[in-house]
């Protein structure tokens, strides 16, 4: 009987052992009890780099200014006489600065013209041309680099070389947008890769503009401040007076000037002294006595329109040239040799367009 019991003692030992040994096989894990991460209060500080500081604007109070400005900008030969002239002028110290009011058409290729589409008028249309082909239109770019780089400003003189005095809002609006269109695209239009060219200069940072043919009217002004130009110089003006503001945008005007030793006027513009002079006809020889008379008189008429500023009320000085070497060169030559006569006295300053509207945008 004794055997019996404890047979039975053992095997209930070795079942409870049994289950002890299943339950340890399916215990639940332990989880680990751990605090709370803390939020953080404020995000890890970043250093961003700083913006790059404007350079100062130069104290222009007493200086009599100086602007010349070329419009349209194609010919490559002009490109590079016109920075090399600046080069030897800085290399005197007497330092000239041009602004550049370059056309849209110009950045695209007759190839790719219809690409670009002119208010009024087919696809494709332009007065004045085109970029002759890609090596053309690679060297233009990079003279405008080296122009900015130099110190120069780029502005707009639209495209197609259109008279703008009919045109509507919607047509303003079409013509600024075709600008942006070809400047910002230049790469895309005419297939050129970056690695090949590419301009450095900003769609936005280009705030200044000259109307072909001086062509405006009432609907440019609001078309211009809501592309973010901020002056224009497409106006006529009057002798000695300085530039006025309006509606938000500066307003540069040509002014007519007297023609040399006479009371005729004209605008101080080389295209208008090549009607005076010839009637628009290249008819004048470098070296001859016609063209050092036609040579002369345009130098005298800018030297009598700087006497006039400056002994009244110090206004600045605006010369509007183009890229256009009429008459054997003797508007540039004229340019040329009144820029020598007047950029190096010490209270002459020949500046950009941009250089002078940053002076007036903070003179007291």
């Amino acid at each position: 009987m004794k055997k019996v019991l404890l047979l039975i003692i053992i095997l209930i030992i070795l079942d409870l052992s049994a289950y002890l040994l299943v339950m340890a096989k399916h215990k639940p894990p332990v989880t680990a009890i751990t605090k709370p991460r803390p939020i953080a209060t404020s995000l890890p500080s970043v250093t961003l780099p700083l913006p790059k500081p404007k350079p100062p604007v130069e104290d222009l109070s007493g200086k009599q200014i100086i602007v010349f400005g070329f419009d349209g900008s194609k010919s490559l030969n002009m490109w590079q006489e016109s920075l090399d002239f600046s080069q030897q002028m800085i290399a005197q110290n007497k330092p000239v600065y041009f602004t550049y009011f370059v056309s849209g058409v110009y950045l695209l290729t007759y190839e790719n013209r219809l690409l670009y589409h002119p208010p009024k008028a087919p696809a494709g249309t332009s007065p004045i041309g085109f970029a002759d082909n890609n090596d053309d239109l690679v060297k233009r770019i990079n003279y405008i680099n080296r122009a900015v780089a130099e110190g120069h400003e780029i502005g707009s003189h639209l495209n197609g070389h259109f008279d703008g005095t009919t045109w509507s809002s919607e047509d303003w609006q079409q013509e600024f947008s075709q600008f942006s269109q070809l400047y910002s695209n230049v790469n895309t239009n005419n297939n050129i890769p970056e690695s090949q060219a590419k301009l450095n200069i900003d769609i936005h940072a280009i705030t200044g503009f000259r109307a072909p043919d001086l062509g405006r009217n009432q609907y440019l002004w609001p078309i211009l401040k809501s592309f973010g130009y901020d002056y224009d110089t497409s106006t006529v003006g009057t002798l000695g007076a300085w530039p006025t503001k309006e509606d938000g945008l500066w307003k540069f005007a040509i002014p007519q000037i007297k023609f040399a030793n006479t009371n005729s006027r004209l605008l101080s513009m080389d295209y208008n002294f090549y009607i005076k002079q010839t009637k628009a006809k290249d008819i004048l020889k470098a070296g001859t006595p016609d063209w050092e008379k036609a040579k002369d008189e345009v130098y005298q008429s800018y030297t009598n329109y700087f006497d006039n500023n400056y002994s009244t009320t110090k206004a600045p000085v605006f010369i509007a040239h183009h890229f256009s070497k009429w008459n054997d060169g003797v508007y540039w030559e004229a340019l040329k040799q009144f820029a020598e006569n007047k950029c190096g006295q010490v209270d002459v300053r020949c500046i950009t367009f941009r250089t002078l509207a940053d002076y007036l945008n903070v003179k007291p």
